[in-house]
Protein backbone atom coordinates (compact mmCIF):
# COMPACT_ATOMS: atom_id res chain seq x y z
CA UNK A 1 0.00 0.00 0.00
CA UNK A 2 1.33 3.73 -0.66
CA UNK A 3 0.33 6.64 1.00
CA UNK A 4 0.66 9.94 0.42
CA UNK A 5 1.08 12.65 3.20
CA UNK A 6 -0.10 16.05 2.95
CA UNK A 7 1.14 16.72 6.30
CA UNK A 8 3.54 14.22 8.17
CA UNK A 9 1.67 15.04 11.65
CA UNK A 10 0.17 11.74 12.56
CA UNK A 11 -3.33 11.86 11.75
CA UNK A 12 -3.23 15.37 10.28
CA UNK A 13 -3.98 17.43 13.12
CA UNK A 14 -4.05 20.42 10.76
CA UNK A 15 -4.13 18.26 7.34
CA UNK A 16 -5.48 15.70 6.04
CA UNK A 17 -4.24 12.85 4.71
CA UNK A 18 -4.61 10.87 1.58
CA UNK A 19 -4.42 7.19 1.27
CA UNK A 20 -4.08 5.98 -1.80
CA UNK A 21 -4.69 2.21 -1.18
CA UNK A 22 -5.55 1.52 -4.97
CA UNK A 23 -3.55 -1.62 -6.22
CA UNK A 24 -5.20 -2.39 -9.44
CA UNK A 25 -9.20 -2.65 -10.33
CA UNK A 26 -10.79 -2.78 -7.06
CA UNK A 27 -8.03 -4.19 -4.89
CA UNK A 28 -8.96 -1.18 -2.87
CA UNK A 29 -12.31 -2.43 -2.41
CA UNK A 30 -11.47 -5.11 -0.58
CA UNK A 31 -13.35 -3.89 2.69
CA UNK A 32 -15.54 -1.73 0.50
CA UNK A 33 -17.01 -4.48 -0.77
CA UNK A 34 -16.13 -8.22 0.47
CA UNK A 35 -15.27 -8.00 3.64
CA UNK A 36 -17.35 -9.25 6.30
CA UNK A 37 -17.99 -9.47 10.16
CA UNK A 38 -17.91 -7.16 12.69
CA UNK A 39 -14.28 -7.80 13.68
CA UNK A 40 -13.58 -6.93 10.58
CA UNK A 41 -14.51 -3.07 11.12
CA UNK A 42 -11.60 -2.79 12.64
CA UNK A 43 -8.81 -3.77 10.26
CA UNK A 44 -8.87 -0.59 7.79
CA UNK A 45 -8.74 1.12 11.26
CA UNK A 46 -6.12 -0.70 12.72
CA UNK A 47 -4.35 -0.33 9.96
CA UNK A 48 -4.38 3.30 9.60
CA UNK A 49 -2.91 3.70 13.23
CA UNK A 50 -0.17 1.48 13.06
CA UNK A 51 0.82 3.45 9.80
CA UNK A 52 1.57 6.46 11.71
CA UNK A 53 2.68 4.97 14.63
CA UNK A 54 0.24 6.27 16.98
CA UNK A 55 -2.83 4.17 19.29
CA UNK A 56 -6.24 3.99 17.88
CA UNK A 57 -8.39 7.03 19.74
CA UNK A 58 -11.03 5.57 21.68
CA UNK A 59 -14.06 7.74 21.03
CA UNK A 60 -16.09 8.78 17.92
CA UNK A 61 -15.23 8.08 14.30
CA UNK A 62 -17.31 9.39 11.35
CA UNK A 63 -16.75 7.47 7.86
CA UNK A 64 -18.19 9.05 4.88
CA UNK A 65 -18.30 6.80 1.78
CA UNK A 66 -19.28 8.52 -1.42
CA UNK A 67 -18.17 5.89 -3.75
CA UNK A 68 -20.88 5.05 -6.34
CA UNK A 69 -21.62 1.70 -4.90
CA UNK A 70 -22.90 1.31 -1.71
CA UNK A 71 -20.23 0.26 1.21
CA UNK A 72 -21.36 -2.96 2.02
CA UNK A 73 -18.73 -4.42 3.99
CA UNK A 74 -18.02 -1.29 5.90
CA UNK A 75 -21.59 -0.68 7.09
CA UNK A 76 -21.59 -4.67 7.96
CA UNK A 77 -18.22 -4.37 9.72
CA UNK A 78 -19.70 -1.34 12.08
CA UNK A 79 -23.89 -1.84 11.38
CA UNK A 80 -23.87 -2.81 15.36
CA UNK A 81 -21.40 -0.75 16.48
CA UNK A 82 -22.55 3.16 18.07
CA UNK A 83 -18.50 4.72 18.15
CA UNK A 84 -18.87 4.27 14.59
CA UNK A 85 -21.26 6.67 11.98
CA UNK A 86 -20.94 5.33 9.02
CA UNK A 87 -22.41 7.15 6.09
CA UNK A 88 -22.80 5.93 1.83
CA UNK A 89 -23.66 8.23 -0.14
CA UNK A 90 -24.29 5.68 -3.45
CA UNK A 91 -26.36 5.38 -6.74
CA UNK A 92 -29.18 3.93 -5.74
CA UNK A 93 -29.06 0.16 -4.74
CA UNK A 94 -32.10 -1.00 -7.02
CA UNK A 95 -29.48 0.08 -10.24
CA UNK A 96 -26.31 -0.45 -8.96
CA UNK A 97 -23.85 -3.60 -7.91
CA UNK A 98 -23.62 -4.29 -5.03
CA UNK A 99 -27.91 -3.98 -4.59
CA UNK A 100 -27.36 -2.85 -0.78
CA UNK A 101 -27.90 0.13 0.76
CA UNK A 102 -31.23 1.16 0.85
CA UNK A 103 -32.38 4.27 2.81
CA UNK A 104 -33.90 1.61 5.86
CA UNK A 105 -30.72 0.16 6.62
CA UNK A 106 -29.38 2.00 9.70
CA UNK A 107 -27.84 -0.39 11.73
CA UNK A 108 -28.99 -3.38 14.12
CA UNK A 109 -28.67 -3.68 18.13
CA UNK A 110 -26.44 -1.32 19.98
CA UNK A 111 -25.79 0.49 16.44
CA UNK A 112 -29.11 1.00 15.61
CA UNK A 113 -29.52 4.89 13.90
CA UNK A 114 -25.31 4.90 13.69
CA UNK A 115 -26.04 3.69 10.10
CA UNK A 116 -26.98 6.39 7.31
CA UNK A 117 -27.88 5.37 3.77
CA UNK A 118 -27.89 7.87 1.05
CA UNK A 119 -28.71 6.46 -1.79
CA UNK A 120 -29.19 8.82 -5.24
CA UNK A 121 -31.20 8.26 -8.07
CA UNK A 122 -29.46 7.70 -11.42
CA UNK A 123 -28.04 10.81 -12.82
CA UNK A 124 -28.11 12.40 -10.18
CA UNK A 125 -25.97 16.24 -10.41
CA UNK A 126 -23.73 17.99 -8.02
CA UNK A 127 -26.74 20.10 -6.86
CA UNK A 128 -28.59 16.71 -5.92
CA UNK A 129 -25.55 15.36 -4.09
CA UNK A 130 -24.85 18.71 -1.88
CA UNK A 131 -28.37 19.52 -1.25
CA UNK A 132 -28.79 16.25 0.25
CA UNK A 133 -25.72 16.56 2.29
CA UNK A 134 -25.81 19.92 3.01
CA UNK A 135 -29.74 19.78 4.47
CA UNK A 136 -29.19 16.14 5.99
CA UNK A 137 -25.87 14.50 5.97
CA UNK A 138 -23.46 17.28 7.18
CA UNK A 139 -26.68 18.38 10.68
CA UNK A 140 -25.94 14.85 11.26
CA UNK A 141 -22.56 14.45 11.06
CA UNK A 142 -21.96 17.73 13.60
CA UNK A 143 -24.69 16.01 15.87
CA UNK A 144 -22.20 13.38 16.32
CA UNK A 145 -18.86 15.43 16.94
CA UNK A 146 -16.64 13.02 15.70
CA UNK A 147 -13.10 12.29 17.20
CA UNK A 148 -11.87 11.47 13.69
CA UNK A 149 -12.72 11.54 10.36
CA UNK A 150 -12.08 9.16 7.52
CA UNK A 151 -13.44 9.58 3.76
CA UNK A 152 -13.85 6.72 1.42
CA UNK A 153 -13.14 9.08 -1.51
CA UNK A 154 -14.35 6.96 -4.76
CA UNK A 155 -14.37 9.14 -7.77
CA UNK A 156 -16.56 6.71 -10.26
CA UNK A 157 -19.67 9.16 -9.56
CA UNK A 158 -18.07 11.62 -12.19
CA UNK A 159 -19.99 12.19 -14.85
CA UNK A 160 -17.24 10.57 -17.49
CA UNK A 161 -16.76 7.74 -15.68
CA UNK A 162 -18.31 4.57 -17.42
CA UNK A 163 -19.02 2.35 -14.84
CA UNK A 164 -22.28 3.88 -13.51
CA UNK A 165 -24.49 6.70 -13.78
CA UNK A 166 -24.22 9.20 -11.40
CA UNK A 167 -23.20 13.00 -13.11
CA UNK A 168 -20.83 14.61 -10.56
CA UNK A 169 -18.27 17.02 -11.91
CA UNK A 170 -15.30 17.80 -9.58
CA UNK A 171 -16.47 20.55 -8.20
CA UNK A 172 -19.30 18.52 -6.75
CA UNK A 173 -16.56 16.48 -4.99
CA UNK A 174 -14.61 19.56 -4.67
CA UNK A 175 -17.49 20.98 -2.86
CA UNK A 176 -17.63 17.17 -0.54
CA UNK A 177 -14.52 17.53 0.83
CA UNK A 178 -14.27 21.13 1.63
CA UNK A 179 -17.00 20.76 4.00
CA UNK A 180 -16.05 17.71 5.50
CA UNK A 181 -12.28 18.94 6.36
CA UNK A 182 -14.28 22.19 7.50
CA UNK A 183 -16.01 19.30 10.14
CA UNK A 184 -13.01 17.76 10.93
CA UNK A 185 -11.23 21.02 12.05
CA UNK A 186 -14.54 21.79 13.94
CA UNK A 187 -14.72 18.38 15.75
CA UNK A 188 -11.67 17.13 16.50
CA UNK A 189 -8.90 19.49 15.44
CA UNK A 190 -8.48 18.49 11.32
CA UNK A 191 -8.02 14.75 12.40
CA UNK A 192 -8.97 13.24 8.69
CA UNK A 193 -7.56 10.38 6.72
CA UNK A 194 -8.95 10.15 2.78
CA UNK A 195 -8.81 6.53 1.30
CA UNK A 196 -8.77 6.63 -2.60
CA UNK A 197 -11.25 4.26 -4.06
CA UNK A 198 -13.13 3.79 -7.39
CA UNK A 199 -12.16 5.75 -10.44
CA UNK A 200 -12.17 4.43 -13.88
CA UNK A 201 -12.26 7.44 -16.33
CA UNK A 202 -8.08 8.10 -15.73
CA UNK A 203 -8.87 11.83 -17.14
CA UNK A 204 -11.53 12.70 -14.46
CA UNK A 205 -9.77 10.13 -11.92
CA UNK A 206 -6.47 12.48 -12.03
CA UNK A 207 -7.66 15.74 -12.41
CA UNK A 208 -10.42 14.83 -9.02
CA UNK A 209 -7.32 13.19 -7.15
CA UNK A 210 -4.74 16.40 -7.50
CA UNK A 211 -8.11 18.76 -6.69
CA UNK A 212 -8.65 16.81 -3.91
CA UNK A 213 -4.69 16.51 -2.49
CA UNK A 214 -4.82 20.60 -3.16
CA UNK A 215 -7.55 21.03 -0.19
CA UNK A 216 -6.31 18.42 1.55
CA UNK A 217 -2.87 20.74 1.96
CA UNK A 218 -5.03 23.99 2.11
CA UNK A 219 -4.55 26.43 5.43
CA UNK A 220 -8.49 27.04 5.09
CA UNK A 221 -11.18 24.30 3.27
CA UNK A 222 -12.06 25.84 -0.08
CA UNK A 223 -15.68 26.52 0.94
Amino acid sequence: MLLTFVDLDAFGRERGVLWNARGGDHMTLTLHWQTTGIEAGRLLLDAIAARFGVTWPKGRVLVFDFDVHHGNGTQHAFEERKDVLFCSMHQHPLTLYPGTGFAEERGRGAGLGYTINAPMAPYSTDADYLALFEQRLLPAFRAYQPQFVLISAGFDAHRDDPLAMINLTQFGFDRLLAQMKQLALECCGGKLVSALEGGYNYAALSACVASHLEILQADEPRL
